[in-house]
């Protein structure tokens, strides 16, 4: 009786390691998988939040610009305005 119950157990403990081993495999593979998935995601965030550090920078020039061209531009009434007065 002994002998078949130590039999059955070491039949269960190798089905239980057997099993035991295909959970393992394929929990790596599923981290595998999310995890590079992860890191496309994560790539993909840095290339939109690049493109849009551009745009930024694209519309804070133009902004300048054209305060530079309104300042400039009143810059040149103001001295036209003087000259009228000084003549």
């Amino acid at each position: 009786m002994a002998k078949i119950q130590n039999d059955l157990r070491n039949k269960l403990n190798a089905k239980i390691a057997e099993k035991r081993q295909e959970v393992e495999k394929l929990f790596a593979e599923k981290k595998d998988l999310v995890t590079n998935r992860l890191k496309e995601y994560e790539n993909q965030l840095n290339d939109k939040l690049a493109l849009v550090e551009a745009k930024k920078k694209e519309i804070e020039n133009r902004i300048d610009q054209e305060k530079k061209k309104q300042t400039d531009d009143i810059t040149k009434k103001a001295k036209d305005a003087l000259k009228g007065l000084f003549k």
